[in-house]
């Protein structure tokens, strides 16, 4: 197979991933405003603390779910590891459905104790915290099941698929709470269809993934049995701490700040993430395939294609990073109102400036897992939350959500770079200045100009029509310069996959 087939996969993969996480985020953009509405600031912090309740209790997968794509991507070509893996599928989907028995068990007991701690100064909302968390925990080992089913169909490297089953969970979420408000009911009927979904989901994923969990299995090896134990262990620390940075933000708002200060920074950190979702999407299309290529032992294809996969990461990146910070006054204005846009602002830019730090990690990880490193990445998140934990209890009582996000960031650019180094050198012997050259300098060209463009122009929007032109003539210029830098191979392959669309 040569590296075009290659570079195709990850082409595609990466149309798929933009399709997908386009619609989530345009289906987000057009009902959150009416959550919002028809919840308040208060009632929003709690629906995002149901998704942080989910975030939380994924640490108990131990690591499986990340073992399981990793070994999915290096042996389902293989027809001498199709069985062993058939065998440790079946294993991870008995284990996965225990733990979201004991997680569902767990916080059906926590109930009171979250309301309590976590609803105070809304006598509504902490009379009513109790039945919303005990009716999510009913849907705990659905989404269990179904996460498990996302991650063996990711790592047969299905993209299309799995991007389809994100954007329908999003839809039947999302617009599912949207209508049940508008029938008039509230959170405890949006927690109902939790249950409802994840069970759907399930079904669906064990469905499709069934032909790789029914393959007729062998004895599994003690070495196969010890290598996958040992990357679920090593996988394991890095999801604990992920968890506890990416999710603690909201939880120790949740403890400290009253549930409308919560509601105005989860709708900031979302929206940051949803962004930069899009760009991850390229670092995550990424792995199955650069960990078929460890698994096959071919270094020079893999230091190569690992180079151009982050050049695309960061094409995709910069450009919503700088979108992001220079029009969010505006958007922010014309999507929900001045209130919001006054209180959002400034902590939505800071944590745009930490997930570019953030995410570009994203694709070094990719290659420090394939090789059987998944833990490195454990020290990162364990460092940036012995930085950002503190910070937090000094930050916060002053400045509110903005200490929160100012928090983050310094974690992020403290760790992020020396990461991001150690990791080329000792998994690809690839310097800085060669990564530079043949990743970094043509993404930050083109974003130059996009940023020139943006801070020049962006204070006279003051109309959606206004917003959306700026938006489409900044991304056409950012896109006739990036095409102008790109190398002839990726241009040739460009234009192949246009053509092969266009036919």
């Amino acid at each position: 197979m040569n590296s075009h087939s290659f570079g195709q996969k990850i082409l595609r993969g990466i149309w798929s991933s933009l399709l997908g996480q386009g619609a989530v985020f345009a289906l987000s953009l057009l009902l959150t405003p009416w959550i919002i509405k028809n919840l308040g600031a208060g009632g929003y912090g709690v629906y995002t603390l149901m998704w942080s309740a989910l975030s939380f209790l994924s640490i108990l997968n131990l690591g499986s779910l990340t073992a399981a794509q990793c070994f999915t991507a290096q042996w389902h070509l293989l027809n001498d590891r199709k069985p062993s893996l058939a065998a440790l599928l079946r294993g991870t989907l008995f284990f996965m459905a225990g733990a979201g028995i004991f997680g569902g068990s767990g916080l059906f007991l926590m109930r009171h104790f979250i309301a309590r701690h976590f609803l105070h100064g809304s006598s509504p909302l902490l009379a009513l915290g109790p039945s919303v968390f005990g009716l999510l925990a009913l849907a705990i080992p659905s989404y269990f099941i179904s996460q498990f089913s996302l991650t063996v169909i990711w790592g047969l490297k299905r993209f299309s698929l799995y991007n389809a089953l994100i954007s329908l969970q999003a839809l039947l979420i999302t617009g599912g709470s949207s209508l049940i408000l508008f029938a008039g009911f509230r959170l405890k009927a949006i927690a109902a269809l939790f249950i409802f979904v994840e069970s759907l989901l399930a079904f669906v994923g064990l469905w499709i993934v069934s032909p790789a969990l029914s393959a007729p299995s062998a004895a599994i090896s003690r070495e196969d049995k010890k290598d996958y134990f040992s990357f679920c262990a090593k996988s394991a620390m890095p999801l604990f701490f992920v968890t506890l940075l990416s999710q603690g933000d909201r939880a120790v708002i949740g403890l400290w700040l009253p549930l409308t200060q919560l509601g105005y920074y989860a709708l900031s950190a979302s929206l940051a993430q949803k962004f930069n979702s899009i760009a991850a999407s390229v670092a995550a299309t990424s792995f199955p395939i650069l960990s078929e290529l460890i698994g096959k032992g071919e270094e020079e294809r893999l230091r190569r294609i690992y180079l151009k996969s982050a050049e695309l990461s960061f094409f995709a990146l910069l450009p919503l990073g700088i979108f992001s910070f220079v029009l969010i006054p505006q958007f922010m204005t014309l999507w929900l109102g001045p209130a919001f846009s006054g209180a959002c602002t400034w902590p939505f830019r800071i944590l745009v400036i930490a997930n570019v730090f953030n995410l570009s990690v994203y694709m070094p990880n990719t290659i420090a897992a394939g090789k059987g490193f998944p833990h490195w990445i454990g020290y990162v998140w364990m460092e940036k939350a012995l930085i950002a934990i503190p910070l937090w209890a000094v930050l916060i009582p002053r400045w509110g959500i903005l200490g929160t996000a100012i928090g983050l960031l310094v974690a992020e650019v403290l760790v992020a770079i020396p990461f991001l180094m150690s990791v080329h050198s000792r998994t690809l012997n690839l310097g800085f200045i060669e990564f530079f050259s043949s990743s970094l300098w043509r993404p930050l060209t083109a974003s130059l100009g996009l940023a020139v463009l943006g801070f020049l122009f962006h204070g006279a929007i003051g109309s959606w029509f206004g917003f959306l032109g700026f938006a489409v003539l900044g991304a056409l210029l950012y896109a006739g310069i990036s095409y102008l830098l790109i190398d002839s191979d990726a241009k040739a392959l460009l234009i192949q996959e246009i053509t092969l669309k266009i036919r």
